[in-house]
């Protein structure tokens, strides 16, 4: 394919991106045009996308595919950070261990800070393995995890 036929599919898809309401098909879409090694400014469409179906998305399975996606796409921190907040609104609120932990091992991969950890008191489990070995200083969120054993 041609570097002008790859700018035009991008732009096709970006186009389907946009108005796309299923997360897993925005997440195929989101692939493919990262499959066409698009310039930063469809890079930033994508993600503006994924972004806001992420922000609106009640499934965590479907948030995880969303988030997963996202990281492929190289975001910048300012992304990474919406997209942690996202998987952080829904971890808060839910109730199976299973599906928690993926929440969190996926705000992990998306660069965690420990800023991320100030409303883990009200997680349904401590923060996972994955998520604290990703902190460049953890160890800093201690005090913060001291908080569960106060509400016990």
């Amino acid at each position: 394919m041609t570097a002008d036929g790859r700018a035009r599919a991008r732009q096709d898809l970006l186009d389907l991106l946009a108005g796309e309401t299923d997360p897993g098909r925005a997440w195929e879409l989101a692939d493919t045009v990262a499959e066409l090694d698009p310039p930063a400014q469809d890079r930033a469409q994508a993600r503006q996308a994924l972004l806001a179906l992420l922000a609106r998305e009640g499934n965590p399975g479907k948030a995880l595919g969303l988030a997963d996606t996202l990281a492929r796409l190289a975001v910048t921190a300012e992304d990474r950070a919406q997209a942690r907040q996202a998987l952080l609104d829904l971890l808060a609120g839910e109730t199976s261990p299973r599906k928690a932990w993926e929440l969190a091992d996926a705000v992990a991969r998306l660069s965690a800070t420990v800023a991320d950890l100030g409303g883990s008191d009200n997680w349904p489990f401590p923060p996972t393995p994955a998520l604290l070995a990703g902190l460049p200083a953890w160890l800093a969120a201690l005090p913060l995890l001291s908080v569960r054993s106060h509400h016990s």
